[in-house]
């Protein structure tokens, strides 16, 4: 007997577990029975609360992993603009994927942007933060913006919006940068429309990247932001 437990053991050790145990259908580097988001990348968190951001986001799609999930935020571009879906990444994931807001130049204005964005509904009189992953290619700068509305249609028609507060910009970054922070909302306002846009400088154009936006109400955090 002694001779065989040793054995048992050490087989117990080489013997491979279910195949249903290692699954990772979304290909996030989280197991299917340890993933707080089927679908979505687990490992993303840029509020640093421990807490994956896509079990936190009131945004839909948000993390631009693939054509379907950015379904949910509206195009508005014109012109020598376009938007599509790049395989680059806020976090280096392999698995992921992000925004693209190119404007192509040469331009005959001196300013032109375009932006990308998604209305949500949130509580009046929140408190919010707003964060996303920017890249900044060439000449130019990326913006974070919310636009806040008392209805859904005037949210989802940009119209009579009761503020708009920018969460700064990023002028010619290399690599990716994290940008935003808390914010207050209106006691009317019960919509929210998010933005990023891009923004060109001078005559040429600009290519911005974005990632992993982040809208999710907060409890204690005092709101730091400044309003236009």
């Amino acid at each position: 007997m002694t001779r065989i437990v040793p054995f048992l053991v050490a087989a117990a050790f080489l013997i491979p577990g279910p195949a249903w145990a290692a699954k990772d259908r979304d290909g996030d580097g989280v197991r299917d029975r340890d993933d707080a988001c089927e679908g979505q990348d687990d490992r993303v968190d840029l509020d640093a609360n421990s807490q994956p951001d896509c079990g936190e986001n009131l945004l839909v799609g948000a993390g631009f992993d693939s054509v379907d999930q950015g379904l949910a935020w509206e195009d508005d571009v014109s012109g020598n603009s376009s938007t599509g879906v790049s395989f680059e990444d806020g976090q280096g994931y392999l698995y992921s994927g992000s925004l693209d807001i190119r404007l192509s130049g040469p331009f005959d204005t001196a300013t032109q942007g375009s932006r990308f964005s998604s209305c949500v509904e949130v509580e009046p009189g929140s408190r919010q933060l707003l964060m996303a992953q920017v890249q900044v290619q060439s000449e130019g700068s990326g913006e974070l913006a919310l636009l806040e509305y008392g209805d859904l249609v005037d949210c989802l028609g940009r119209t009579g919006a009761l503020a708009r507060t920018r969460l700064g910009g990023r002028l010619g970054t290399v690599g990716w940068e994290d940008l935003g922070g808390p914010l207050s909302l209106s006691g009317s306002t019960r919509y929210a429309r998010v933005e990023v846009r891009a923004e060109k400088s001078g005559q040429q154009g600009v290519l911005t990247r974005w990632d992993n936006v982040l809208l999710k109400p907060l409890a204690d955090e005092p709101a730091l932001a400044s309003a236009e």
